[in-house]
């Protein structure tokens, strides 16, 4: 199994996130550096205690939603990587305030979950593509999750084609942006080098999935590191299951 020498996770402080990284973790070689982002690392003790357990992993400060975080998450993001540059960005910080009706929204929570779910994996991807564009130069030419890549964690419930029940009328807004978002990625990107793909978790049992969900948060990231390592050229500006089935846009 292939992991690339420099990924940078955001929302790392719990479910999908913290999953993602503590796999990546244990199967990383000594050469590997993982950058796990939260908001707040004072408070997350589980990645806390995962960073003293493993030395590759590595946690930095970032609030999706404010620039001078992020501006100060890529200066020391920068610093670490050096030349090599980095070779995966994961948007994994999102928020669903679960809306089911068009009666139930308002402008505020809107407006927070696009802010969050779809402006901050923008301006994330734009502020760090200095260090993607690095990685991606010194590549075997070929667009791989090894090489350079973006991930952006969506859900089937962006997909417009795969909607047949409605509700959550602000979650499936933003990741129906998200996935645009992806595929304007692919088309600017891919002839840099630059792979980006937007990635369904399936319905995980965290906080925001809650407890009935189908699937564990280890089966989820498990599946989905399986996925990274077959992404090619094909895959790129795709809705791609943890399963690897392709969902329709």
């Amino acid at each position: 199994m292939v992991i690339p020498s420099n990924i940078f996770v955001t929302g790392s402080s719990r479910g999908i996130g913290l999953e993602l990284v503590t796999q990546l973790a244990k199967l990383a070689p000594s050469t590997t550096l993982i950058l796990a982002a939260c908001r707040n690392p004072e408070t997350a003790q589980e990645l806390q205690s995962l960073s003293k357990r493993y030395p590759c992993v590595k946690i930095l400060q970032m609030d999706a939603e404010n620039e001078d975080s992020i501006q100060s998450a890529f200066k020391e993001t920068r610093d670490l990587v050096g030349s090599p540059g980095l070779n995966v960005l994961v948007n994994n910080a999102a928020i669903n305030l679960k809306k089911e009706s068009i009666i139930d929204i308002n402008a505020e929570d809107l407006l927070k979950t696009l802010k969050v779910n779809v402006v901050g994996p923008a301006i994330i991807t734009k502020t760090f593509l200095p260090l993607l564009k690095q990685a991606a130069g010194q590549g075997d030419g070929k667009l791989s999750w090894s090489r350079a890549a973006i991930l952006n964690i969506s859900s089937i419930l962006g997909s417009i084609g795969s909607n047949v029940v409605g509700t959550y009328y602000q979650y499936r807004e933003s990741k129906a942006a998200l996935n645009q978002l992806t595929k304007n990625l692919c088309i600017e990107l891919s002839p840099q080098g630059i792979l980006a793909v937007s990635i369904h978790p399936g319905w995980v049992q965290t906080d925001m999935g809650g407890a009935n969900a189908s699937l564990t948060k280890q089966d989820s990231v498990q599946g989905m590191i399986n996925v990274f390592q077959k992404l090619n050229k094909e895959s790129a500006g795709k809705l791609i299951a943890y399963d690897g089935g392709v969902i329709q846009w």
